[in-house]
């Protein structure tokens, strides 16, 4: 039973410092910018990368994010050419997947299909939905 119970934690410690690992400096920033621990992040990351949606603290980690990111515009608005350069920059690592074949062409097609997500009520909610956009299609490849 001992045994059970060290190998149960010892794989919950490997799977947080995984996670850690698909973090980026901007993550970084925008918790400390907002006072949110890393394991708030975590319980906010489902399977396949999609992100909680309808949570107002976590939005706004979403929208400090994105500027950190320089993915969006003053007004709020992705810059196309931004989020398919973040997509071949960090999706195809996040999904394991840095040998597919015409990644640019992927890239495009996935930041074009995003960008027409329907618009959530507010800028967070928004971005949610973007992302999950993004993370539902290279979860799919």
């Amino acid at each position: 039973m001992k045994v059970a119970v060290l190998v149960c934690v010892i794989l919950t410690l490997f799977q947080v410092s995984c996670r850690r690992l698909n973090y980026v400096a901007e993550d970084f920033i925008c918790m400390k910018k907002l006072g949110i621990e890393e394991s708030y992040l975590n319980d906010r990351v489902g399977d396949n990368f999609l992100l909680t949606t309808g949570d107002d603290q976590f939005n706004d980690f979403v929208v400090c994010w994105v500027k950190e990111m320089g993915l969006v515009d003053e007004n709020m608005q992705i810059i196309p050419s931004e989020l398919k350069s973040y997509i071949l920059k960090h999706q195809f690592n996040l999904f394991k997947k840095n040998d597919y074949p015409n990644k640019d062409e992927v890239a495009e097609r996935v930041s074009k299909s995003c960008l027409n997500t329907q618009p959530g009520k507010n800028d967070g909610d928004t971005m949610v939905n973007i992302f999950n956009c993004v993370m539902t299609q290279m979860g799919a490849l």
